[in-house]
């Protein structure tokens, strides 16, 4: 799959979310249409900061109160169905202008779990919610790619299967066109690397760690070099959960840090906290209810303020569908 880009603006952050100005970005395979989906700008729910219909700039109006826990997850439907078409969609991840995912679209008048492989698609925001997704690159490919991230460089990295063994790409470009998809090497060729999501300097992923007698399923990260080359894996420390970990996301200060543990076939979302953006985090907590009530959660998201968290869970009929978990504004009453 060839990945073209621009997003109009250089990424200030990884998830700098922000209001969405001027014409429709160009991606690939998507022209400047002149349908109105980037044309208005978007402005802050003044005096509602929680409303969800500018999306891209409710996590900056006000803020979230620091004590509060996440809400109950709410679907987003716009990403998770369109045209009367079922999505299939898992790592969706917010940037300046939009949204990237991962995505598999069932067939017309096929059941949902009829899939053709995991894509990346790109949705833009617009007034009212997102525009409808459309796919990054000019012809669809058969390896499966997910979870993609945009570090603060600029690169596009994302998962992806090397053979059969779970790797990274990434994607670089320069003035709007990007390069070939390039296997990014780093770290022990005989692990597994997946779910990368950058914060801050650095590269968070799950590892599978096969230099050992068994293979154990831990979080890692690696400093994010110019260009998206990657340092030297260094496993997360501190969390002290012993159960298959993967799908880790981080906060832009790297201070935060949500995850999901799986055991026995059940995936609890967690969290853990330091003071600096560098260490061991906390021992993990799970988070409180009314989170983790879904079925197969794993967090994909943290948006740029940390009041906002989106995942993607199991839905009817196999397949996976994108919500987000958001904090009260600070605006709003106890």
């Amino acid at each position: 799959m060839r990945v073209r880009i621009a997003l109009g603006a250089a990424v200030v952050g990884v998830l700098a979310v922000g209001a969405c100005t001027g014409d429709d970005p160009v991606l690939p395979g998507i022209a400047n249409d002149g349908d109105g989906g980037g044309d208005a700008p978007l402005t802050p729910d003044v005096g509602s900061p929680d409303a969800t219909a500018d999306v891209t700039t409710d996590s900056t109006a006000g803020g979230c109160r620091a004590d509060a826990e996440l809400g109950a997850p709410e679907p987003l439907p716009d990403i998770n169905a369109t045209g009367g078409k079922q999505f299939h969609v898992v790592g969706a991840r917010p940037i300046p202008t939009g949204i990237l995912f991962a995505s598999e679209a069932a067939a017309a008048g096929a059941n949902v779990e009829d899939f053709s492989g995991l894509d990346l698609y790109f949705a833009l925001a617009t007034q009212t919610g997102y525009a409808p997704p459309k796919k990054l690159g000019a012809s669809a490919t058969a390896v499966e790619d997910w979870a993609p991230t945009l570090t603060a460089g600029g690169t596009l990295l994302f998962g992806s299967l090397d053979g059969t063994r779970r790797a990274f790409y990434r994607s670089t470009y320069t003035g709007g066109a990007a390069d070939e998809r390039e296997l990014v090497t780093f770290g022990n060729s005989i692990n597994e690397y997946f779910t990368p999501y950058a914060a801050g300097s650095r590269l968070y992923f799950a590892m599978v760690d096969n230099s050992g007698l068994q293979p154990v399923q831990v979080l890692a990260s690696a400093a994010i070099a110019a260009g998206g080359v990657l340092d030297t894996p260094e496993r997360v420390t501190g969390i002290d959960v012993p159960d298959e970990l993967s799908a880790p996301v981080v906060t832009i200060d790297e201070k935060t840090l949500y995850f999901a543990a799986t055991k026995a076939g059940t995936t609890t979302i967690y969290r853990a906290t330091r003071p600096q953006p560098s260490g061991p985090f906390s021992k993990a907590t799970a988070l409180p209810a009314p989170m983790n009530a879904l079925t197969q959660q794993f967090p994909s998201a943290v948006s740029a303020d940390g009041c906002d968290l989106y995942l993607h869970a199991r839905v009817s009929g196999g397949r996976y569908a994108v919500y987000r978990a958001r904090k009260p504004r600070s605006l709003d009453a106890p």
